[in-house]
């Protein structure tokens, strides 16, 4: 494993983005995958968070290293759990 080398945003930035991947997974899970204005609600929530602990971190109110590449990821993170909404619809069948 020597020479290995690694991205940095792979190693520090990436897990936070799968977390907020996951968290926003569950949250479209719990509501199946349906955007209605309870869902919507906490899918903002969880972005929110996952943003203001970032923001928390410029302030040294939580420990930690701000990163602008997590805020990147975690924003994409939460919109490409979106998609999976956009794409469940795409392929459900009319009633």
């Amino acid at each position: 494993m020597r020479g290995l080398n690694i991205p940095g945003w792979l190693v520090h930035s990436l897990p936070d983005a799968l977390w907020m991947f996951a968290f926003c997974l569950l949250i479209l899970v719990i509501w199946d995958f349906k955007l209605h204005k309870n869902g919507k609600f906490w899918i903002i929530v969880a972005l929110l968070v996952g943003i203001l602990f970032e923001v928390l971190q410029v302030v040294q109110i939580t420990p930690g290293t701000f990163d602008w590449m997590d805020l990147f990821l975690i924003t994409i993170a939460a919109l490409l759990s979106l998609l999976f909404t956009i794409e469940l619809r795409t392929y459900e069948k009319p009633a």
